[in-house]
């Protein structure tokens, strides 16, 4: 929402303009429904949990709105880790959450593989924003161009499942975890600039569910 209204929009934006209404109103929605869920788990929460989520959060909020002129998404280098960082920082929450994982060898593997994950997917989207970042973001497509940018995408989603799989050996032995990583590494490789919105907002954003029926699928 705060995105939408900058000088320079892409496609995306516009549309999220054109739609800010429904778009607010499905964001308080979630945001009640969220904290309804989040509330649910109030007597497993402990001091870590929440800092982790007050991080998330902070990190969310100055990624658009600017201090000084500028928001994190506009420093150079900090881009893609500020979207890697606050999904890492949720994602890892909610194990602890629900399964009591405070195994500080599990966790060592288990948030980096995360981190991995996703700067690994985020890279597609900077190949998008090519036409509207400023080069003095310096995103990794900008410092090493597309072709580059994809080979670094599939090393480290490569190396996340090496991590994932120390810490769930038996996942890599899954159909589901398969087609989850082998359907990502497929996006990136058909990634180029000038590919439709729908292709990021909804396959490749999409594809990262996969990775979680996985994880529900070895749980089961």
């Amino acid at each position: 929402m705060f995105k939408a209204n900058i000088e320079t929009k892409t496609a995306w934006l516009k549309w999220v303009y054109q739609h800010r209404k429904i778009i607010f109103f499905l964001s308080i929605s979630s945001g009640i429904i969220s904290g309804y869920l989040f509330f649910k788990l109030l007597n497993k929460v402990t001091p870590i949990v929440v800092l982790l989520f007050i991080l998330a959060i902070m990190i969310s909020l100055f990624y658009v709105i600017k201090i000084k002129g500028r928001s994190l998404r506009e420093l150079p280098y900090v881009k893609i880790h500020s979207i890697a960082l606050t999904w890492t920082l949720v994602i890892v929450s909610f194990p602890i959450l629900n399964e009591n994982i405070y195994d500080l060898d599990i966790l060592l593997i288990f948030i980096p593989a995360n981190y991995i994950y996703f700067v690994a997917v985020a890279i597609p989207f900077d190949i998008r924003d090519l036409k509207h970042d400023s080069l003095t973001q310096r995103t990794i497509p900008q410092v090493v161009g597309i072709r580059n940018s994809k080979l670094i995408s599939i090393l480290l989603l490569i190396s996340t499942a090496l991590g994932i799989g120390i810490v769930f050996p038996n996942i890599l032995n899954t159909l589901t975890f398969v087609i989850a990583l082998s359907t990502q590494i497929t996006l990136i490789v058909l990634t180029t600039v000038n590919r439709q919105e729908i292709y990021y907002s909804l396959l490749i954003d999409g594809a990262i569910a996969l990775l979680g029926i996985s994880y529900l699928t070895i749980n089961n």
